[in-house]
């Protein structure tokens, strides 16, 4: 019954509601362009300044103010500056944030750059590693940044249970196989090319 009251007022008002999957947390409604966020009682957080939002993230929010991505606190409070050209949200106390088009790296809850933007795409850290692509090629840091593996693989996957899957390609063969935590690979042909 109270979403049906708030829905009734922001459509007295103008508003076009969006309920995003916020966890039933947050949920954003969206006005002339902009988006407010509102918490599940119905109490608006911050004001329709908000060109995009994802949803709440140990306890923060990755929202984009004009075409910059800073972060709010479940208050609604700008917490990290809006200075990033995008941001993921936090997962194991980091997030990855891009300083331009091109170059990504991470910070923590504080703000503080941890890993420096030297990478051109990542993946969240898992299991306390992360891979990340630099100059065209995939390879694997842990969380202070070094590097675990040299960067050469075409394709990886996320570590589970220990290991992550990697494959590399050149001009006759697909090779596929695990990397370990300490770097050590274990690669096989999967395809032969005629």
């Amino acid at each position: 019954m109270r979403y049906f009251v708030v829905v009734l007022v922001f459509a007295i008002l103008g508003c076009t509601p969006q309920k995003t999957n916020y966890s039933g947390e947050y949920f954003r409604w969206h006005k002339n362009g902009k988006y407010a966020l509102y918490n599940n009682k119905g109490e608006r957080l911050t004001e329709a300044l908000y060109s995009s939002s994802s949803y709440p993230s140990e306890g923060l929010i990755a929202t984009r103010k004009g075409y910059l991505w800073g972060y709010l606190d479940k208050a609604g409070n700008e917490v990290i500056p809006f200075r990033y050209t995008r941001a993921s949200n936090f997962e194991n106390g980091l997030a990855i944030v891009y300083v331009n088009r091109e170059k990504m790296g991470f910070i923590d809850k504080n703000g503080t750059m941890v890993i420096p933007p030297k990478f051109e795409f990542a993946r969240h850290f898992s299991e306390g590693f992360c891979a990340v692509q630099k100059d065209g090629r995939w390879g694997f840091i842990d969380r202070s940044g070094k590097a675990i593996t040299p960067f050469k693989y075409d394709r990886v996957e996320s570590f589970k249970n220990g290991i992550a899957k990697v494959w590399i390609q050149d001009d006759k063969n697909i090779y596929s196989g695990y990397v370990d935590t300490k770097g050590r690979e274990s690669l096989k042909i999967a395809h032969l090319f005629k």
